[in-house]
């Protein structure tokens, strides 16, 4: 049995009835606290579970979640935070803890943190006595959009976004927005490209909400935003949970955005975050799909105009596009040396596995150098 709470305006429960067969169930409107009731209830059947976050999230987070849990845990595990640790070492360093206190497959982890916790430590789950289970409590906008559901686990490998990882189901996804007044503009920012993508995939309604809008913090509507975009995503994943066919539609802006995330970390300590990335890598690929005749050319300049808007351009020339098509080519969606892109026709009209020659996506580079 999987569960997703959410407290306050995302105050409902889905309730997913197989590892891999979601179903929104019911709804449960609690403010109070009640859910963090259900979680230790829950946590009581196991043998033991140990709390995993990042310096961040510790300094932070963990006041707030042990006033609500109603006490200190046992056992933590506090992992490094930024991208470049995302890595096998980190991974390893909770394979370690958990071997030295003899936890046994009766037990479980709780991730609290965004998405590098939730990503690595559910991962270290997959694998450690060949799965545990894990419940995960997004910290961050990102978190909650994207990273804490959906089954996805990983670390990045020699420089490749999330390319070592599996499949394995969180047993409990528990949404506090509390954790959300905690965040900065830029990490609230990195959160709101998935928002985004989701509109441009298959919302137009929520896309038209949404690109009116120079200035997140100009928004006030959180609750609707935030509950249809998790939505999206829900109803995507419950499709295709392992990613064989309309799941894919989920990676719209993310092959060019993995690959200017890496290149930019290549070229500076702090690089992109994942926001800034993907909502370029958007631009891009919504330039790609104009090019191709798939989309209207004045859909891709709405497109662009609204999200260059909220987001800066990503600086870089011709001279770069080697390194930047070392990354595409490694891409996960790429087969037998072929590169796929998942594309728009329309907003709110994804699609996927679509071919992409080298030079339509070059152009498509220099179309996003050329907008001001």
């Amino acid at each position: 049995m999987i569960h997703v709470i959410y407290l306050d305006f995302l105050s409902y429960i889905w309730d997913m009835r197989a590892t891999f067969n979601l179903d929104l169930s019911e709804i449960l409107y609690d403010s109070k606290g009640e859910t963090y009731k259900r979680l230790a209830e829950f946590l009581d059947s196991y043998d033991g579970w140990m709390l995993i976050l990042d310096e961040h999230t510790n300094r932070h987070c963990l006041p707030v979640f042990i006033k609500k849990f109603g006490d200190k845990p046992k056992r933590s595990h506090i992992l490094h935070s930024g991208d470049q640790n995302k890595t096998l070492d980190r991974c390893s360093s909770i394979w370690t803890k958990l071997t030295e206190i003899k936890a046994n497959r009766n037990f479980a982890l709780v991730n609290l943190g965004g998405g590098l916790v939730t990503d690595i430590a559910g991962f270290a789950a997959a694998c450690y006595m060949r799965g545990i289970d894990y419940v995960n409590i997004p910290t961050s906008l990102l978190g909650m959009i994207d990273a804490a559901h959906g089954g996805k686990t990983g670390i990045n490998y020699k420089g490749l976004k999330n390319q070592i990882g599996a499949f394995h189901m969180p047993s409990m996804v528990l949404m506090d927005v509390d954790y959300l007044s905690l965040l900065s503009e830029s990490e609230m920012k990195s959160g709101y490209a998935e928002i985004m993508k989701h509109a441009l995939i298959a919302d137009p309604e929520l896309w038209e909400k949404l690109k009116i809008y120079k200035n997140i913090l100009e928004i006030k509507e959180w609750r609707a935003i935030v509950k249809r975009s998790v939505q999206i995503k829900f109803d995507i994943v419950k499709e295709d949970p392992l990613e064989l066919g309309e799941r894919k539609l989920l990676n719209f802006g993310h092959t060019i955005g993995h690959a200017f995330e890496s290149y930019s970390h290549e070229l500076d300590s702090i690089g992109l975050s994942h926001g800034e990335a993907v909502a370029a890598g958007m631009i891009v690929e919504s330039a790609i799909s104009a090019d191709l005749g798939l989309l209207a050319q004045g859909t891709f300049e709405e497109i662009a105009r609204a999200i260059l808007d909220i987001y800066p351009k990503f600086k870089y020339d011709e001279s770069d596009f080697s390194s930047l098509f070392t990354y595409i080519s490694h891409d996960k969606k790429n087969t037998e040396g072929i590169l796929n892109f998942t594309l728009l026709k329309s907003i709110g009209q994804g699609i996927y596995d679509q071919e992409v020659e080298a030079e339509v996506i070059r152009k498509g580079l220099k179309k996003y150098m050329e907008l001001r």
